[in-house]
């Protein structure tokens, strides 16, 4: 398969490609997108669950209803921080090329 794409190596493919960046943003921030959600889940107790089920709700209504309510909080907590750590990411790598600028004397 790789012939058939005329690459020469897999390296080539993650490298400078946007599926390499969006794979290491997703290595990157699964930790932080999963020890948010992790949390929030851990505060619904089951037996919201089973009161739901005893109720007649399905599996999905369940998470529609009840679950995505108790998980707002975490998932926007979760935004903001991906948001601040993107930034200051792409801040780093916009100040690198300046500050090198500037030990030199030229502006």
């Amino acid at each position: 398969m790789i012939n058939y794409l005329e690459v020469k190596s897999i390296k080539s493919i993650f490298i400078g490609s946007v599926l390499g960046l969006i794979l290491v943003y997703f290595i990157r921030f699964y930790s932080l997108a999963n020890n948010g959600i992790k949390s929030g889940y851990l505060k619904i107790n089951y037996s919201i669950d089973e009161s739901a089920y005893l109720l007649g709700y399905s599996k999905f209504k369940t998470f529609k209803n009840i679950h995505i309510p108790y998980l707002k909080n975490s998932i926007l907590l979760i935004g903001i921080l991906f948001e601040i750590e993107k930034a200051t990411r792409l801040l780093d790598m916009f100040q690198q090329p300046i500050l090198k600028m500037r030990a030199r004397g030229t502006r």
